[in-house]
Parts: structure tokens; C-alpha cells; sequence
């Protein structure tokens, strides 16, 4: 069985210090996937709550113009 280490000193060192530095870029892209991936279902939430508020006010709207149109007809 192959030993972890063993496979790491396998490796010349300049490699090693280039894949660490790609190593550091995917972790910055994954923080960054993260972030999106959060603000993302924040605005899917706060959108939601939009929407209810919009219904309601169209249906306060609506009874509105029928109080008004029942005023009128009088």
C-alpha cells in the first residue's frame, strides 16, 4: 500500500509549490461559489416576500375600485 507522504515527496518540489498556488485559486473560486450561492437564495427569499406584498396590495387595490364604482353608482 502506498503511504500519503510517500507519494508527496514523489513529487519534484517546484510542482509542489505550483499546485499550491492552483490549490489556493480553487479555494478562493470555491469561497466565491459560496458567497453567490447564499446570496443567491437570500434574494430568492426577499423576492418571494416581494411578491406577497405586491398580491396583497393588488387585491387592497382591487376593493378599492369597487368601493369606488359602488360610491359611484349611487
Amino acid at each position: 500500500m502506498i503511504n500519503e507522504t510517500d507519494l508527496l515527496y514523489a513529487f519534484p518540489a517546484e510542482l509542489v509549490k505550483s499546485a499550491s498556488g492552483l490549490i489556493t485559486l480553487f479555494k478562493a473560486v470555491g469561497v466565491m461559489v459560496i458567497l453567490y450561492l447564499i446570496f443567491g437564495i437570500v434574494n430568492i427569499l426577499l423576492n418571494k416576500e416581494k411578491k406577497n406584498e405586491l398580491k396583497e396590495m393588488n387585491k387592497n387595490l382591487m376593493d378599492i375600485k369597487k368601493l369606488l364604482a359602488k360610491k359611484n353608482s349611487l
